[in-house]
């Protein structure tokens, strides 16, 4: 069968029941986002999403979704993102994903698996979503359809959250922050990262692609400072993620769009706060 956009889940299934009688299922490539041919003798693997028309849901091979009216599925009616995400922590996930046409997705040991939830609707992820924002959060969000904030679930974690529209729908992405920031051996660190951290003054550039550890990195460095040192840690985030006790050093953290409004403005400040 071929579509114009198989992501549109309820053309498919219209285009599918309208021929009853036709030998084929909907499989969608994850990665080319194209149907692929499905020979029912032959197991789907379990990177690919395949359509039960019979049950117009989306089943996420591997154990994700489950079919509606099956005692494992879980309806997202009275689901809030706090419960999601303590859901997510126990499972040791590392991101959560929120977006409309799919279950609940985390990722686990680099590879994402769907919860068993019922698929999410716009309206459902428009309520998981907005639910968690303050009134400022949401007026720049509705404002540019872009915003990243930090966000706290007591007795759970601290997470990155990252909010965005996708196809006229709300969406969010979270990454899990650990409450304990670990240290140079744990991260196996060259000497050399802590013979840095030792340094009164200086400029020093942590860069890597998305997922390679800087800001944990970083908070490594200062962790380190503040343990070993008497100073005044000024830090200017966005979002602030590792939360820094003071320990022998005062730290204050700075987080964009509430604490302060430019990265220019405030690294001039910080010349003028006793750094």
């Amino acid at each position: 069968m071929a579509m114009p956009d198989p992501f549109d889940w309820k053309q498919v299934i219209d285009d599918k029941t309208a021929m009853p009688d036709a030998d084929a299922s909907v499989v969608i490539d994850p990665v080319s986002g194209q149907p692929l041919p499905f020979d029912p003798d032959r197991p789907v693997p379990a990177s690919v999403h395949a359509l039960d028309t019979n049950e117009n849901y989306l089943r996420v091979e591997d154990g994700g979704a489950t079919a509606p009216g099956d005692p494992e599925t879980k309806t997202v009616a009275d689901l809030h993102l706090d419960e999601l995400l303590r859901m997510a922590v126990e499972r040791q996930a590392s991101d959560i994903h929120i977006t409309s046409g799919l279950p609940p997705t985390i990722r686990v040991d680099g590879e994402l698996v769907a919860l068993s939830f019922q698929t999410l609707t716009p309206q459902d992820t428009r309520r998981l979503i907005y639910e968690t924002l303050s009134n400022d959060n949401l007026t720049k969000f509705e404002s540019t359809h872009e915003l990243d904030f930090g966000y706290s679930v007591k007795g759970v974690s601290r997470f990155r959250f990252n909010v965005y529209m996708q196809r006229g729908s709300v969406s969010g992405a979270l990454r899990a922050i650990p409450t304990k920031i670990p240290t140079f051996d744990s991260l196996g660190l060259p000497a050399v990262v802590r013979e840095m951290a030792k340094r009164s003054s200086g400029l020093i550039l942590v860069t890597g692609p998305t997922g390679s550890g800087k800001t944990t990195t970083i908070a490594t460095m200062i962790d380190d400072i503040n343990e070993n040192r008497r100073a005044h840690i000024l830090t200017i985030e966005d979002p602030i993620e590792y939360l820094h006790q003071h320990k022998k050093c005062m730290v204050n953290q700075r987080e964009m769009h509430s604490d302060t409004f430019s990265f220019h403005n405030s690294l001039r400040a910080v010349l003028r706060e006793d750094p």
